[in-house]
């Protein structure tokens, strides 16, 4: 099956949906790239967001509510900004036993 030859009409003047085109491209548009393209939108701006899941979703021709299944099913992916250094706890049994609990109840505690 041919590419498909288009001019794609990106949200903004912003250099990286030159990243994020040039996947979908190197794909031929095609619904098949959905988690590479993904990928690349998290790559370039950090998180997935409404913009860009319809930028792709609409590009690729795929549902919107599919793009959106992905994007939330994958926990690479994140729909919001992320901080500057993350936490990851260990929730395994021996990881509780040990405390790991205690540890998320006092990050998760609000601060007075």
């Amino acid at each position: 099956m041919a590419k498909r030859n288009v001019t794609i009409q990106t949200p903004s003047d912003d250099k990286r949906w030159l990243l994020v085109n040039a996947t979908m491209r190197r794909y031929g548009y095609r619904p098949h790239a959905l988690i590479e393209t993904l990928h690349t939108v998290q790559e370039s701006f950090g998180y997935i967001d409404n913009v860009s899941l319809n930028f792709v979703s609409t590009n690729l021709r795929v549902p919107l509510s599919q793009a959106l299944g992905v994007a939330s099913f994958y926990h690479f992916f994140s729909m919001k900004p992320r901080g500057r250094h993350s936490c990851v706890v260990c929730t395994g049994t021996a990881c509780y036993i040990k405390g790991s609990g205690e540890v998320i109840r006092s990050i998760s505690a609000p601060t007075a």
